[in-house]
């Protein structure tokens, strides 16, 4: 998670309006030609720093993206944060896509391509409430260079190069993992009041007492930790659940990750917080400058194999 890449996303995004919308300019509209070689969003092109709303309609499930204050978050995910990588190239497709063919649609079978309510997707891009395009799109074509799409009104199909990765998992949509802590990136371990430390990353973990514990197990719970679900904190009561453990890890690096684990033995949600030691790196200041925002205010459904481990790990 970061949040100067998820400017960057925005920055390339909003730069490539700006070149298509020279593009735009420069085609010429043909209804002879059934828009082959035109633009296939050229109305968001036309207005692109006013695409506030994009709806995404899938047979199972609806996506809707707002951008609100330079970050597009997702209302079906409590409004969190969508992933940098996906938007950025979604948005790249967007800006790039155009009409290749066109076919009559009476011609066409549209359940073999994909056209049908049984598993078309529906794109609608809004400058806050007026629709700016809005297409049905179908399969992609045998060799992945096109998709069929369609207009309800239109009684025309087209063959555009819209190759756009569309999950059709909400938590796909979602700037995830939530941690991605390499093992042998952390020097202390805090279970409620009982903490191990080692010297090095190759050394194994001592609680003080001259014991030691290779504690890589319970490392490898952060590697790469998912959220299956998030809520802001005005919409997780926390009297459903019953609070069970406190995990700090502290990195070499000097970044602290405060991890306040809530479980009622059936789900287990994590609400994270991260600061710095006393003397941190600077990469590592940097780091919670960027990332702050993505955990402050907001818990976390985890997986119940992580959640088993972080309820149930004790420390000796």
């Amino acid at each position: 998670m970061n949040k100067e890449n998820l400017k960057l996303g925005l920055l390339v995004g909003s730069i490539s309006i700006i070149m298509a919308l020279a593009a735009v300019l420069s085609v010429v509209f043909n209804k002879d030609s059934d828009n082959v070689g035109n633009l296939v969003f050229a109305n968001v092109y036309n207005n692109g720093v006013d695409l506030s709303h994009i709806e995404i309609i899938q047979p199972d499930i609806q996506i809707d993206l707002f951008l609100e204050k330079d970050f597009w978050t997702i209302k079906q995910a409590d409004s969190y944060y969508a992933n940098l990588k996906l938007m950025s190239s979604f948005l790249q497709e967007i800006n790039s896509a155009r009409f290749y063919s066109s076919f009559d649609k009476e011609k066409i079978n549209l359940e073999k391509v994909g056209l049908t309510s049984k598993n078309a997707i529906i794109v609608n891009m809004f400058n806050n409430k007026q629709l700016l395009d809005g297409y049905i799109l179908g399969n992609i074509t045998p060799n992945g260079k096109y998709r069929y799409i369609t207009m309800p009104s239109s009684d025309k199909v087209w063959l555009a190069d819209i190759n756009i990765d569309i999950p059709k998992k909400l938590m796909s949509w979602v700037e995830q993992p939530v941690t991605e802590y390499t093992p042998d990136s952390i020097e202390e371990i805090k279970i409620d009041d009982i903490s191990n430390i080692r010297t090095d990353s190759y050394k194994p973990f001592n609680n003080g007492r001259d014991r030691f514990a290779n504690r890589a197990y319970f490392l490898e719970q952060f590697s790469f930790l998912v959220a299956e679900n998030i809520l802001s904190d005005k919409n997780f009561n926390k009297k459903n659940f019953i609070y069970t453990n406190n995990i700090k890890l502290v990195s070499f690096m000097g970044l602290v990750t405060d991890i306040n684990v809530y479980s009622d033995n059936k789900d287990y949600w994590v609400k994270i917080k991260i600061s710095a030691t006393t003397l941190p790196t600077s990469r590592t200041r940097d780091y919670i400058d960027n990332n702050s925002f993505l955990y402050n205010g907001w818990f976390f459904k985890i997986p119940k194999i992580e959640g088993d481990v972080l309820l149930n790990y004790k420390l000796s």
